[in-house]
C-alpha cells in the first residue's frame, strides 16, 4: 500500500473550512460521516470523521418546528455582525449571542434557513454550543433515595434530606415523595433531574407531592394491609441554582442532563457543520 504523504496544516485548515450546504446535501447530510474525506492514490483518509455517526439528531428541533419559528430582529442583527471585517466586532457579536435571552430554536432557524458565510456559521454554532452546555440549571435542593427500595416504587422519588439554603428546605419535608413535575410523571431520580435542571434558576414549577400521614404521636398512619398512607399535595416552587450543588470531586454530580447537552451539541455540529467532501490529491 502506498505511503500517505504529509499534508501541511495550512492545507488541512483550508479543507476543513465550513461552507453552506445545498438542498440535496441538506437531505442526506445526517447519513454522511463528518470531517473531510481525502483520497490519496485510492486510499481514503478521514480527518476528524468519526463524529457524525455517533450523535442523536432526535435531540434537535425538526425542520417543521424550525420553519414555524419567527426569528427575533436582534438575533438577525447580531448574526450579520458575525461577518464584520473587524475582529473585535465579530467577538462582541458572538458574546452577545451567547448572553441573549431568546430560545435556542431561533439559532437553529438561522442555521437552517439563513444565508450564512463560513465565518457566520462557525461562530453561530460556537455560540449555540456555549448556550447549550453552560446554560444555568434549576435545582430543588434535595437528596433522593436511589437505593433498592426506591426502585420498588411504581412512581415518584423519596426525599431523604434537604439542602440548607435551597428552595426545597422551605416547603418540602424528608419523607415526601415527588410523583410529578409540571404534570410530567417522575419514575426515577434521573427523571427528576432532567425535568428540574432543564429549567432555569428562578423558574416556577408545579410539584405533585405525596406526604406521609402521621398521627398526633408522630407515628405513620397505615391501612389494613400495613401500607403507609399519604396526603397528595400540589406545591408551587421557585427553583434555585444547581451550581450550588456541584461537587467537582464527585463524578456522580455529572448528570444525565450534562450528557444530553453534549449530545445535542454534537448533533447540531453534525447537522449544521461542514459536510465531508472528497478531495483528490495526486501523488507526486
Amino acid at each position: 500500500m502506498p505511503a500517505l504523504h504529509s499534508i501541511s496544516a495550512a492545507l488541512l485548515a483550508a479543507l476543513i473550512t465550513c461552507a453552506p450546504v445545498s438542498a440535496q446535501q441538506q437531505q442526506d447530510r445526517e447519513a454522511r460521516p463528518g470531517g473531510v474525506m481525502i483520497v490519496i492514490e485510492g486510499q481514503q483518509v478521514i480527518v476528524n470523521g468519526n463524529v457524525r455517526g455517533m450523535t442523536n439528531s432526535d435531540l434537535l428541533p425538526t425542520s417543521q418546528q424550525v420553519r414555524a419559528i419567527t426569528i427575533d430582529d436582534r438575533v438577525r442583527e447580531l448574526v450579520q455582525q458575525l461577518d464584520e471585517p473587524d475582529f473585535t466586532k465579530r467577538e462582541d457579536a458572538t458574546s452577545a449571542l451567547i448572553d441573549l435571552r431568546v430560545e435556542n430554536v431561533q439559532f437553529y432557524a438561522m442555521l437552517e434557513h439563513g444565508e450564512l458565510s463560513a465565518e457566520q456559521r462557525h461562530r453561530l454554532l460556537g455560540a449555540l454550543r456555549e448556550r447549550i452546555v453552560n446554560a444555568p440549571r434549576g435545582a430543588l435542593g434535595i437528596q433522593m433515595d436511589v437505593g433498592p427500595r426506591a426502585a420498588m416504587d411504581r412512581i415518584g422519588v423519596t426525599i431523604i434530606d434537604l439542602i440548607a439554603g435551597m428552595p426545597a428546605e422551605r416547603v418540602l419535608r424528608v419523607g415526601d415523595r415527588i410523583t410529578h413535575i409540571a404534570d410530567e410523571p417522575v419514575f426515577s431520580s434521573d427523571d427528576l433531574i432532567a425535568l428540574v435542571q432543564g429549567r432555569r434558576p428562578g423558574d416556577v414549577i408545579d410539584l405533585t407531592v405525596q406526604r406521609p400521614l402521621r398521627n398526633d404521636a408522630g407515628q405513620p398512619i397505615r391501612d389494613d394491609n400495613g401500607d403507609q398512607q399519604y396526603d397528595t399535595l400540589k406545591i408551587e416552587m421557585e427553583l434555585g441554582d444547581a451550581e450550588r450543588l456541584n461537587d467537582p470531586r464527585n463524578p456522580a454530580s455529572h448528570t444525565r442532563l450534562d450528557l444530553d447537552r453534549r449530545r445535542e451539541v454534537a448533533a447540531a455540529e453534525q447537522r449544521y457543520g461542514d459536510i465531508a467532501r472528497p478531495i483528490q490529491i495526486a501523488q507526486p
